[in-house]
């Protein structure tokens, strides 16, 4: 038995923004509760020519992700049919859920990571604790 291939399209339609936190406005959070990856790493401020890497490590590589449950990749349509594009550019629609858990993750290895921020015990309980509320 073949699997149904699963039609994600983008849509233009406006999202109700009142019921949303600031982080699911600023991730775009659609009207079922999704974003892509490329918004995410966007939001990141990721450089972009590392995009495939950064899927593979933290989306397709995932431990604690399942494909199509908390992701559900697809191929970029303007990328599709192009004569000169063997290989067109995938991206990942991430549940709000799998999006907030990766920014959260990215946001404390990149405190983390930051020499001019020497961060205690205190500090990252602290930061834990906003992100925890604020996602």
């Amino acid at each position: 038995m073949r699997k149904k291939n699963l039609e994600l399209k983008t849509t233009n339609n406006q999202v109700d923004t009142s019921t949303q936190t600031p982080i699911e406005i600023a991730l775009k959070i659609d009207e079922n509760g999704m974003t892509t990856a490329s918004q995410l790493y966007s939001f990141l401020e990721l450089h972009p020519a590392h995009f495939s890497d950064w899927c593979r490590r933290n989306i397709k590589n995932n431990k604690f992700a399942t494909k199509n449950i908390d992701y559900f990749p697809f191929t970029v349509e303007s990328e599709r049919n192009k004569p000169k594009n063997p290989k067109p550019r995938i991206d990942y629609k991430l549940t709000s859920d799998f999006a907030k858990k990766l920014l959260m993750t990215m946001e404390i290895m990149r405190a983390m990571n930051n020499p001019c921020n020497i961060l205690s015990d205190d500090k990252i309980q602290h930061l834990y604790k906003y992100l925890m509320e604020n996602i």
